[in-house]
């Protein structure tokens, strides 16, 4: 019994440590979230940057490609104008050859007329100033063809630059593609980073239910810890209360053993004195009389033996009773149980049922108060009774203390409550109907004249008999018929019929033993209140097992 919280103290401690495991991870995850993030937000800072250089080298790509157009174009006119210079400088080339020839054909001619006569001189001067004039012209032409090629040549150089330019626009081109691709691969790498971020937040969130389900969970274990922890409480008070009337039992047994004895012991000395004395006329009690208190000795032997028997019977159910209980208390300690009350608590979260672990506790509670209270209140009912009041109650108490765990678990408190609250009813209508069966016992009591106390309040049972079984069963019938009223006021009820309950059993011996048919029409009453809860537990099972 001391080492039984240990499993169920082990189990908080474990879900704390998953928990913080839990919360570890998502520390981590939220860390690798937010670098995620700070990649992502660096990549699309990169992705900008190299857009706009990417927009600004195709600016200039373009404006490269309009001046290498231009160029070409330029280029194209040039070579154009260098052609054209070129036959312009051929033809003045071949020009000043004829000049040439013309020259000397010229200067052959002055020599063969400078022999012929003066007249001819001044032809020759006139010919020599056309040659000065040719001269010029050649010389101007000369020139002309110098500054062609300069032109020439600074158009080559020209042509020399922008072939440059185009080759530099070509390499500019293919590093744009190339920056093309690697903006292409940056953009792929931020749509990944995206869907991790995204496949992480979901993970995140994923983590985040988990932690909430493992906490609710985590209070949940705690609560059946907390109902468990009060449950051993009452079955610990239970198997005192067990003890207690074992022992009260015990004595009781003991004390009937004795005035059995000693009535056994008066019956014989009685019979030895009148064997002794013979027949007296003065001072003896007619024959009449004598029947009557053989009888009554008789009878009275007999309701000892009978009250002899029950008290052993008790005794054996008070012991069935505290085996049952440690039973109970065993199996709600072991882990197995502990694992299918785990599982029929989750059945009862998944079909929206609230679980009960009161109602466990007040129904033990109930029945173990029950037995003791019908026993001492049957002790002195006839033999028939008698059997069928112990019968009742042996029929009253849970055949199986872990399925009735189990079963309880299942159950609402309210309904519960209500029930418990109606069998505390049934007890004080019970005890009512045994105050009421004092009077008539006292009335019998005063018709007997010279019987015994015991006998006149036996006889004033029998007469009462009919009156408190018609009251208990009709108390039992009012019990068992369904309340409106909530659990605070059901549980108020329950109270006062225990406290009147209580009060009741220091007033037996004072209201007689009339009580005997009303302890039986209650056990009656009871065993069927037992036969309903075990058909309404078996149906709340097979609602649970189909959820």
């Amino acid at each position: 019994m001391a080492s039984a919280p240990g499993p169920a103290g082990a189990r908080p401690q474990t879900a704390a440590f998953e928990l913080s495991k839990l919360q570890n991870e998502i520390r981590v995850r939220d860390r690798q979230l937010d670098a995620a993030t700070k990649d992502a937000t660096a990549l699309k800072t990169q992705i900008a940057a190299k857009e706009r250089l990417l927009q600004q080298q195709s600016g200039e790509v373009q404006r490269l490609k309009e001046r290498a157009l231009k160029a070409e174009g330029d280029s194209a006119t040039a070579a154009k104008e260098l052609a054209a210079l070129k036959v312009d400088k051929r033809k003045s080339d071949a020009t000043i050859g004829d000049l040439q020839r013309q020259v000397e054909r010229l200067k052959d001619k002055v020599a063969q007329l400078s022999a012929r006569g003066p007249g001819f001189n001044e032809q020759v001067a006139r010919l020599e100033s056309e040659v000065k004039m040719l001269k010029k012209d050649n010389m101007r032409l000369a020139d002309e063809t110098k500054a062609v090629t300069n032109q020439l040549r600074a158009k080559d150089r020209e042509l020399a630059v922008a072939q440059g330019k185009l080759a530099w626009a070509a390499q500019v081109e293919g590093r744009n593609k190339e920056l093309e691709n690697e903006v292409l691969a940056q953009r792929k790498a931020v749509e990944q980073a995206v869907a991790e971020a995204r496949t992480l937040a979901g993970e995140g969130r994923r983590k985040d239910q988990d932690v909430s389900v493992l906490t609710a969970a985590l209070e949940e274990r705690r609560k059946e810890l907390d109902r468990a922890l009060d449950d051993l409480s009452l079955a610990n008070a239970q198997v005192k209360a067990s003890d207690a009337r074992c022992a009260e039992l015990s004595q009781e047994l003991a004390v009937t053993r004795e005035e059995l004895a000693r009535a056994s012991a008066v019956a014989a000395r009685v019979a030895a004195s009148e064997a002794k004395a013979g027949i007296k006329v003065e001072g003896t009690v007619t024959m009449a009389q004598h029947v009557e208190e053989v009888k009554y000795l008789q009878g009275e032997t007999a309701r000892l033996k009978d009250k002899l028997a029950l008290a052993e019977r008790d005794l054996a159910v008070a012991h069935a009773i505290k085996e049952k209980f440690r039973t109970a208390l065993e199996a709600v300690n072991m882990p197995a149980a502990l694992e299918a009350e785990k599982a029929a608590v989750r059945a009862a979260m998944r079909g929206g049922a609230s679980p009960a672990r009161a109602a466990f506790a007040r129904r033990f509670s109930a029945a173990a108060e029950a037995a003791p209270d019908a026993a001492a209140l049957a002790a002195d009912a006839p033999e028939e009774e008698q059997r069928a009041a112990a019968a009742a109650e042996v029929a009253a108490l849970p055949e199986d203390p872990t399925a009735a765990l189990s079963a309880m678990c299942l159950e609402d408190q309210p309904a519960a409550a209500a029930r418990a609250a109606r069998r505390r009813g049934a007890a004080k209508a019970a005890e009512e109907a045994a105050g009421d069966a004092a009077p008539r016992a006292a009335r019998g009591k005063a018709v007997r004249g010279r019987k015994q106390p015991e006998a006149a309040a036996a006889d004033g049972d029998e007469e009462a008999a009919p009156a408190g079984t018609q009251a208990a069963a009709a108390a039992a019938a009012e019990a068992e018929e369904p309340t409106e009223d909530g659990d605070e006021a059901a549980d108020e009820d329950g109270q006062d019929a225990a406290d009147d309950t209580d009060a009741g059993k220091g007033r037996r011996g004072a209201k007689g033993r009339g009580a005997a048919a009303a302890a039986a029409a209650a056990a009656e009453a009871a065993k069927g209140a037992q036969q309903r809860r075990s058909r309404r537990l078996k149906k709340d099972q097979a609602e649970a097992e189909a959820a």
